[in-house]
């Protein structure tokens, strides 16, 4: 729960979330090497804010306002290894229907909002081995086929539309790759993938409190090629694992926060820049400190720039928003003989920007720890408790920032979470 008093003088509210999952997945040994698997899953989110009934102001009042998703997913795959050439391989469908409601009863934002994404993907990827040419080296070769369509309809308290579009799109992501192992702990390698989101309508939430009418823009789809080299290698004696990947991102009709205004209050919306890059290094490192204690670190540096901004002003040469320059993380984990483990992380994240032309969000740090207790009851069967906390000392960050003319709009990170679970596995 998450209480807001007086904001705007508005009455006060409190936030809260309900979220189901439940998924099934089961697998079915064909042949030596060769395996069928199944998934089934649905997610339930429901986010609602209600008053609390103090109000500075008698009428004025969030009302009740809620967004409500349901993800239902469904995939069958078949993996193999072995077959002649083939060193391993996947292919698989996967279908995917995401429905949205978001709705205000008795409030002054008053609006109503549906959509639905339906997605279906055929997808593959092959390793072949190409030993016959050099000692460890293979091919990769792989690609998804996907259809994907997208409905939004959003309409005011008196039914007048504000915005509605379809937007739909087949596309075939291609990915091709070789890899190289001169020896059993070494490793080379280079990938191209290309990757896509669909395209979508932003509405003006905040219409209201800037005493503007509802409106709405509409933006494309974003197209992304990626190019990634790396190498792994294991050291001093099996103890330390290194790993270091270089990429090259190019966008084509980048979605991109504060790309556009809406056409009513003349705040800042998501839009397409249409071409952007990005290029960067990340390094990793594993190292068994004792049978029982592993130590990690990992640091990511990238660079991004807006290479071609279609005639928006200030745009050319900028970053892209949400894309912090470095990220930093730091861990230990012990695992002990009688089934007890435990593990803390540090992350840390650099300065970004949440939109464009817009002060960067400081830089923030979060601390996570988890410990977990395995019973094995009988062979085959287990019983596992878990138990975490998200964001350790409680840091308060903003994770987006911008203002408007009603004076601005923040969000903050997720808070300190405490959760425990169980896992039966027969």
């Amino acid at each position: 729960d998450l209480e807001v008093s007086g904001l705007f003088g508005l009455s006060s509210a409190y936030e809260m979330v309900d979220q189901t999952i439940l998924s099934a997945r089961a697998e079915y040994a064909i042949s030596d090497g060769t395996t069928l698997v199944a998934r089934i899953s649905q997610l339930e989110n429901e986010l609602l804010f209600a008053n609390t009934g103090e109000a500075l102001a008698p009428g004025l009042t969030f009302g009740e306002t809620g967004f409500d998703k349901e993800i239902t997913e469904a995939e069958v795959y078949v993996n193999f290894e072995n077959r002649g050439i083939i060193k391993k391989g996947v292919i698989g469908l996967l279908h995917t229907v995401e429905d949205e409601v978001g709705f205000n009863i008795g409030g002054i934002l008053a609006c109503d909002l549906t959509g639905k994404i339906e997605n279906t993907a055929l997808f593959g990827e092959l390793e072949l081995d190409a030993a016959g040419l050099a000692d460890g080296l293979s091919f990769i070769v792989g690609g998804r086929f996907e259809r994907d369509e997208r409905t939004r309809t959003t309409v005011d308290s008196t039914g007048n539309l504000v915005g509605s579009g379809t937007f739909s799109e087949d596309v075939f992501l291609p990915k091709l790759g070789v890899r190289y192992a001169p020896t059993e702990n070494t490793l080379f390698g280079y990938t191209y993938s290309e990757s896509f989101r669909g395209g979508g309508l932003d509405v003006d939430l905040g219409a209201p409190f800037s005493r503007a009418a509802y409106s709405s823009v509409a933006f494309g789809p974003e197209f992304v090629k990626q190019h990634e080299i790396f190498a792994k290698t294991t050291t001093m004696g099996g103890a330390l694992d290194l790993g270091a990947t270089a990429f090259f991102y190019q966008w084509e009709d980048a979605q991109v926060s504060g790309a556009a205004t809406y056409p009513i209050s003349g705040d800042s919306a998501i839009g397409n820049v249409p071409e952007a890059e990005g290029h960067g290094v990340e390094l990793n490192a594993t190292y068994r400190l004792t049978p029982n204690l592993t130590l990690t670190g990992a640091i990511g540096l990238l660079e991004t720039e807006i290479t071609d901004a279609g005639g928006l002003a200030g745009a050319l040469g900028q970053e892209l928003p949400l894309s912090p320059n470095t990220n930093l993380s730091f861990g230990l984990v012990y695992q002990s003989a009688s089934g007890f483990d435990a593990s803390a992380r540090v992350r840390y994240v650099g300065a970004q920007q949440a939109a464009l032309n817009q002060t960067a969000l400081d830089s923030y740090t979060v601390v996570d720890v988890a410990a977990g207790y395995e019973i094995e009851r009988q062979a085959g069967q287990t019983v596992r408790f878990d138990a975490y906390v998200a964001n350790l000392f409680d840091e308060r960050y903003e994770t987006f920032s911008e203002p408007n003319s009603f004076g601005g709009l923040q969000q903050v990170g997720t808070p300190r979470t405490v959760g425990v679970s169980v896992t039966w596995t027969f």
